[in-house]
C-alpha cells in the first residue's frame, strides 16, 4: 500500500511538476506573433494653449498578442501642459509623470494620458522641444509619434462647419462655422483670429486651435452660433500708415459684413445679439471692423491690441487727438478693452489710448482691464506670455474692479433693443438638496411692469454653467457636462415670471460657472450674485441654534422636529469632513443625509450638528483630537437628552448614521455611548477605530478590542471597495471583528466598481458611497425597524450584502445559513484598475489556480516521500 501511494505521488509529483514548467513556456509561444497596428486615434481637446491629447486609441490586429501590456510600458517624451515657457523664460520641460492609464474594449486599447500639448514643439534661447513621442519598451509596433496617428478627434471644433464665402467686391473668404441648436434667431460670435504662424493660412482650422477663443461660450454651454474667417496672412505693425494694407483689410471687412448678413437673413442669427471679438492682430481687427461698420455689432472684447488705431509711441496727449478723431463714430458700442500691462508684443499704450479717447469723447460703455504681471504670473504667463491676455478673457475672467460680471457674460448680456427696460425687483432660487448638494429646479424673477417683457418666451432663455452636479468623467477627471436642454417652462403671475428649469447643480460648477442670459431682454439675466432668496426644499423646515454642553464646548445645529405630538425616532446625522465650518447649512444641504428620512416619509425628527473642523487620520493615536471627538460627542449626548426629556424624541429609537469623517465618528460615538442608539449606519468610515495598514490578523485583534462594547447595536457597514479617501478596510476589519466577537446585528455591504461606475461615481467620487445608501428604501427602512424597546422588529442577523450593477438599491441581502450567526463574506469583483496587466479572460485565474494546485501536490508529495525514507 505504501509502495502505491509513493508511486502514485510521484506520478502526482512529475505531472504537476511538468505542467508547472510547461505551462509558460505554452503562453509564451501563443504570444510570440508581434502585433500589428491597424490604426491610431488621438482624442484632443481646444486648451488655453491649444490643442491638448488627452488620450489615444490604438487598434491592434489581436489584443491577445499584448496581452500583458502594462502603462508602465509606456513613456511619452514631448509632453508638457501647453504653456511653452516657463515665469523665468526657460523653455517648459516635459511631465514627470506621464499620468498613463489603459483600459481595452475589443482590440482596440485607450491610453488615456495627463493631457498635454499636441504637436507643441518649441525653440527658444538655445533650447529645443521637439513633438510628442510615445515609446512602449515592451512592444516596438507600439511605439508612435503624430506622423503614426491615423485620425484626430476634436472636441467642439469637430462640430463646425466649413465654408467659403465671396463677397460683391469679389473677395473670397474661407470660414468655419458653428451654427447653434436651438430653434430661432441666436446670438453670433464673431471671433478674429491673431496673426500667429499657427493661425493665419488657408487650411481653414488653424484659426479655432490655437487657443479657446471659438469654443469657449460652447462648451460653457451657451447657445450661440460662432463665426471665424481664417485670414490668409497677418499685417503689419502701424497699418494705420500702410495705404494698400489697410484698403486690404476694409475689402475683406466688406466680404466679411455681406457673410454675416446672409447668416440673419436665414433666420439663425439674431441680429441685435451680434458679438465681436478678437486678440493680438484680431484685436487690432475689431477697432478697424467697429470703425467701418459701428451699427453691425452689439458689443465687442478687445484684447492685445495690435497696432491699427494710431501711433502709441507718441506722448499721450499729442496720440489722443488722433485717436479720438479715428473712434468717434463707436461710442455708443459696449466695449471692454483688455490687455496685459507689460505686453511686449502689442504695447499696451494702444489700449489705453483707445479707452481714454472714448471716455474722453463721452463714452459710457467702454471697460478697459490691464492685467498686471503679478495676475499673469498665477496663470503661468510671464515674459512673451503676458502677450497671452485673452486665457483669462475665454474663460470668462471677472474683473471685480469694473464688474463682478465675467467678461464673457458681460459681453452676451449686450444688445442693440432699444424698447424699455423692465428693473428686477427680486429672484428667488427656488432648491431642493439631491445627492450632490442643492439643486435649483426653478427661478422666479419679479419685474417692476411686467408688459415691458410680455412676449418674453422659454426660448428667450438660455442657461449656462448648469449640470447635474456630478463633477468627473468615466476616467475620473475633471468635467462639466453641461446640459443641451434647460427644460425651461415659464409661467407669469402678476409681475412675477416662474422659470421652471431642468434641475441643476446651484449654482454651476467647478468650470464653468452658472449663469441665465436673456436673449431678448437682457436686463433678466442673472448669476448666483443677482440671486435675492433662496429657498431649500426640507432644509428649510429645519430650525437652527446653538447648544453649550456641561464642558463648556458650544456647537451649531440644525433640527428638523416630527409634527406628531407623541414621541417619535430621531436620525442623528454626523456630517462629513467637507461639510465643516460655521454657516449652520451646508451640514443639511451638501447631500442627502439630513434630509432622506423625511422625504422617504418616515415621521421623525432629525438633528445635525455642524462641527467647526475635520479631524486627521488616525485619531485613534492622536492624544489631542481624540479627547476633542469625545468632548463634541458629550455636548451631542446632552442635547439628545434634552430633546428626549421635552417629550418629542422616543429614547428607545435613536439612530446614527454618518459618512467619511461621520462614518467614522459614528463608530466613536457608538463606543463613547452604546446604549443611547437603536441602530446605525456607518458609510465609508474614516479610520478612526484602528490601524487598518497592519496585517488583517493583528489590526482585527485591535479592532476587536476597541469594538466590544458595541456588538448589541444594530449596525451596517457600508463602503465602496477601491474608495481612493478612506480606506476600505477600516469597514471591512470592522466587520470581521465585530463578528468574530458573536455580533448577531452586523450587516456589511461593499460596493464594487462597476456598481458605483452605474451610479456615475467615478475615480475620487467612489468615495461617495453615501450616495446610493441615502437613496437605499431597503437601507432606510431597516434603520426604522430597528428599536430598544422588548418588542423589536426588523431582521437584526448578521450578514454581507453585494450590490448588483443597475440595481438602484445597489444591495442583495445573503440569507444566512441555519445554525451559523454569520455568512461568508461574498467579495465583488475589484477594479481592473489595480491590476497592471490588462486582463485577458480565462487565463491568469486558470494559470494562477493551476501553479497553486501543482505547488501544493508537489510540496505534500516530498514531504510524504521524505517521511517514508526517514521511517
Amino acid at each position: 500500500m505504501k509502495n502505491s501511494l509513493k508511486k502514485v505521488l510521484m506520478s502526482l509529483a512529475l505531472a504537476c511538476t511538468t505542467a508547472s514548467f510547461a505551462l509558460p513556456t505554452v503562453k509564451a509561444s501563443a504570444v510570440t506573433a508581434a502585433p500589428n497596428v491597424t490604426g491610431i486615434v488621438a482624442n484632443t481637446y481646444i486648451g488655453d494653449a491649444g490643442r491638448m491629447v488627452s488620450s489615444f486609441q490604438i487598434t491592434v490586429d489581436d489584443i491577445n498578442k499584448v496581452s500583458d501590456l502594462k502603462a508602465s510600458d509606456f513613456d511619452i517624451t514631448g509632453n508638457y501642459n501647453g504653456i511653452p515657457l516657463t515665469l523665468s523664460s526657460t523653455v517648459t520641460p516635459d511631465y514627470t509623470d506621464d499620468g498613463i492609464s489603459l483600459t481595452t474594449s475589443g482590440n482596440i486599447i485607450t491610453m488615456n494620458v495627463k493631457p498635454f500639448k499636441y504637436q507643441g514643439a518649441i525653440s527658444f534661447g538655445g533650447t529645443t522641444k521637439n513633438n510628442f513621442a510615445v515609446t512602449c519598451s515592451k512592444y516596438s509596433q507600439l511605439t508612435f509619434d503624430a506622423s503614426k496617428v491615423t485620425k484626430m478627434t476634436t472636441r467642439t471644433v469637430d462640430n463646425f462647419t466649413a465654408g467659403k464665402f465671396t463677397g460683391s467686391n469679389g473677395i473670397t473668404l474661407q470660414y468655419r462655422m458653428y451654427t447653434s441648436k436651438k430653434p430661432g434667431p441666436q446670438p453670433l460670435m464673431v471671433y478674429l483670429h491673431g496673426g500667429g504662424s499657427d493661425e493665419v493660412g488657408t487650411d481653414n482650422i488653424s484659426q479655432l486651435t490655437a487657443n479657446r477663443a471659438a469654443v469657449s461660450t460652447i462648451e460653457d454651454g451657451r447657445s450661440n452660433s460662432v463665426l471665424s474667417v481664417q485670414f490668409p496672412e497677418n499685417y503689419s505693425y502701424k497699418i494705420y500708415s500702410i495705404p494698400d494694407q489697410l484698403k486690404k483689410m476694409q475689402d475683406m471687412f466688406v466680404t466679411y459684413k455681406e457673410l454675416i448678413d446672409s447668416l440673419v437673413q436665414t433666420g439663425k442669427v439674431d441680429k441685435d445679439k451680434i458679438y465681436l471679438v478678437g486678440a493680438s492682430s484680431g484685436g487690432g481687427g475689431v477697432f478697424r471692423f467697429l470703425m467701418q461698420y459701428p451699427d453691425l455689432f452689439a458689443g465687442a472684447i478687445a484684447i492685445s491690441t495690435k497696432d491699427t488705431i494710431g501711433d502709441y509711441s507718441q506722448p499721450e496727449d499729442i496720440a489722443l487727438p488722433d485717436f479720438k478723431e479715428k473712434l468717434k463714430g463707436i461710442t455708443n458700442i459696449p466695449l471692454w478693452i483688455v490687455a496685459s500691462k507689460n505686453d511686449l508684443i502689442c504695447n499696451s499704450n494702444e489700449s489705453k489710448y483707445a479707452y481714454d479717447a472714448l471716455k474722453s469723447l463721452g463714452d459710457t460703455k467702454v471697460n478697459l482691464t490691464l492685467l498686471s504681471d503679478e495676475y499673469m504670473a498665477t496663470l503661468g504667463l510671464g515674459g512673451f506670455l503676458l502677450h497671452w491676455a485673452w486665457v483669462p478673457v475665454y474663460n470668462n475672467y471677472a474683473d471685480t474692479s469694473v464688474s463682478n460680471t465675467g467678461m464673457m457674460d458681460w459681453l452676451f448680456q449686450q444688445t442693440k433693443r432699444t424698447t424699455p427696460i423692465a428693473q428686477i425687483k427680486g429672484i428667488t432660487a427656488n432648491t431642493y438638496v439631491g445627492d450632490a448638494g442643492r439643486m435649483v429646479s426653478s427661478f422666479e424673477i419679479t419685474v417692476d411692469d411686467i408688459n415691458k417683457v410680455k412676449d418674453i418666451k422659454a426660448s428667450d432663455f438660455d442657461i449656462t454653467g448648469n449640470y447635474d452636479g456630478y463633477p468627473l468623467s468615466p476616467d475620473g477627471k475633471l468635467a462639466q457636462n453641461n446640459y443641451t436642454d434647460d427644460g425651461i417652462k415659464l409661467t407669469i403671475t402678476g409681475n412675477t415670471i416662474k422659470m421652471e428649469v431642468n434641475p441643476f447643480k446651484y449654482f454651476g460648477g467647478y468650470i464653468t460657472p452658472g449663469a441665465v442670459n436673456c436673449v431678448k431682454y437682457p436686463e433678466l439675466s442673472f448669476d448666483q450674485s443677482n440671486i435675492t432668496k433662496v429657498t431649500t426644499k426640507t432644509a428649510d423646515d429645519f430650525a437652527s441654534a446653538k447648544f453649550t454642553g456641561s464642558n463648556g464646548i458650544s456647537l451649531n445645529y440644525r433640527l428638523y422636529t416630527s409634527k406628531s405630538t407623541t414621541p417619535q425616532p430621531l436620525v442623528v446625522w454626523l456630517h462629513g469632513g467637507g461639510e465643516v465650518g460655521s454657516d449652520n447649512d451646508v451640514n443639511i444641504t451638501a447631500n442627502r443625509g439630513a434630509t432622506t428620512w423625511i422625504e422617504a416619509g418616515k415621521d421623525t425628527s432629525v438633528l445635525s450638528v455642524q462641527f467647526p473642523a475635520n479631524y486627521g487620520w488616525a485619531i485613534y493615536k492622536n492624544p489631542t483630537e481624540l479627547p476633542l471627538m469625545e468632548k463634541y460627542n458629550d455636548v451631542q449626548y446632552e442635547l439628545i437628552q434634552k430633546l428626549i426629556e421635552s417629550g418629542k424624541v422616543d429614547k428607545n429609537r435613536i439612530y446614527l448614521v454618518g459618512p467619511s469623517s461621520g462614518g467614522g465618528g459614528t463608530f466613536r460615538f457608538l463606543m463613547q455611548y452604546p446604549k443611547l442608539f437603536a441602530g446605525a449606519i456607518a458609510i465609508a468610515a474614516k479610520d478612526t477605530i484602528g490601524d487598518y495598514s497592519q496585517p488583517e490578523a493583528v489590526a482585527v485583534g485591535d479592532f476587536m478590542d476597541k469594538l466590544k462594547g458595541i456588538t448589541d447595536i444594530p449596525l451596517w457597514i457600508v463602503h465602496a471597495e477601491n474608495d481612493p479617501t478612506c480606506d476600505s478596510r477600516t469597514s471591512k476589519y470592522a466587520y470581521e471583528a465585530l463578528q468574530k466577537l458573536g455580533d448577531t446585528k452586523v450587516k456589511l455591504t461593499i460596493y464594487d466598481d462597476a456598481f458605483m461606475n452605474s451610479q456615475k461615481l467615478y475615480g475620487g467620487l467612489r468615495h461617495w458611497s453615501w450616495v446610493p445608501v441615502l437613496k437605499n428604501t431597503e437601507m432606510i427602512n431597516w434603520l426604522f425597524d430597528q428599536t430598544k424597546a422588548p418588542a423589536q422588529t426588523g431582521n437584526n442577523n448578521g450578514s454581507t450584502t453585494t450590490p448588483q450593477t443597475g440595481n438602484n438599491n445597489g444591495t442583495t441581502a445573503t440569507t444566512p445559513q441555519a445554525g451559523n450567526n454569520s455568512t461568508q463574506t461574498t467579495q465583488t469583483a475589484t477594479n481592473s484598475s489595480s491590476s497592471s496587466t490588462l486582463p485577458k479572460t480565462g487565463s491568469v485565474v486558470d494559470f494562477s489556480l493551476m501553479m497553486l494546485i501543482s505547488s501544493s501536490l508537489v510540496a505534500l508529495g516530498f514531504v510524504l516521500l521524505r517521511r517514508k525514507a526517514t521511517n
